[in-house]
Formats: C-alpha cells, sequence, structure tokens
C-alpha cells in the first residue's frame, strides 16, 4: 500500500560527541562537512559544505554509532579540512526500513552498496524536512519489481 512519510532530520553529531545521540529508532545521515565556522547551537542550520556519503537506520542510534562497521570507509572518503557529521530522524521500527530503501534509492549516496539498484517496497513518497542538507525536500519512489 502507498505510504507518506515525514522525516524530520534534528542535530549535528561529530564524531567527539556520539554519545550524547538519541536511544531511538531512526533513520541517520552521516556526511563529509567542510565547516565555514564554529557551530555554537547543535539544532541551528550547520554554516558550512556538505556531501552525503551514507545513509542508515537503527533500532538505537546511539549504540549503531558506537561501534559502526563503516566507520573507516567514510573517513577514507573525507578530502582535506572535512570532518564527519551526523543528523538523524525519528522514525517508528516498523517504518525504518522502508523509509532508510526509499532514501537511498532516491540520493544513490556513495557509502551506500546495497538498495540504490531497486526498491522493493510499495509506492512511498518521503518529505524531509530541519537539517537535511543534500536531501530532496519531497519526492516518490516507485516499486522496481
Amino acid at each position: 500500500m502507498a505510504k507518506s512519510f515525514t522525516v524530520k532530520f534534528k542535530g549535528y553529531w561529530k564524531e567527539n560527541d556520539k554519545e550524547t545521540m538519541p536511544k531511538e529508532s531512526g533513520v541517520y545521515c552521516v556526511y563529509a562537512a567542510k565547516p565555514s565556522q564554529l557551530i555554537i547551537n547543535r539544532d541551528a542550520p550547520f554554516p558550512g559544505t556538505f556531501r552525503l556519503l551514507y545513509i542508515g537506520k537503527a533500532d538505537d542510534l546511539r549504540q549503531r554509532f558506537s561501534s559502526h562497521d563503516h566507520l573507516n570507509d567514510w573517513k577514507k572518503m573525507l578530502k582535506e579540512g572535512e570532518r564527519l557529521t551526523y543528523t538523524l530522524a525519528v522514525v517508528d521500527p516498523s517504518d525504518h526500513t522502508r523509509v532508510e530503501a526509499a532514501l537511498i534509492f532516491h540520493h544513490q549516496p556513495p557509502g551506500n552498496s546495497l538498495g540504490k539498484d531497486s526498491f522493493n517496497h510499495p509506492t512511498t513518497t518521503i518529505t524531509t524536512n530541519g537539517l537535511n542538507h543534500e536531501l530532496t525536500s519531497k519526492f516518490t519512489v516507485e516499486p522496481t519489481e
């Protein structure tokens, strides 16, 4: 059945403050961020440039980042002056696989190897807002099979 989701991305977490991430279910984006000035407020628009590297999901976002198996891969993708930065969106556990799949299929992040060639869910419309750098604000993905 076709379904729509509103996905609000919040916060900016750097490598050294991942322990403050929420212990909630959701999706996340990993960026190579090049700041143009100091971040004072985690929930304010980030001054700088972003490159989307990876999109994922987790039942417990904090736990997932405490020992993420792709961390070294992401670090290898960084250019001079960039650092890893994360944004998160709380999504119900029953929906986060579908939301993650739609985001990956539509945005094609270079760090994701799975989910870029097919979308095996019913028609899904995603509206992103909040701290959603490099993400399309509204899109619909149709099943490929």
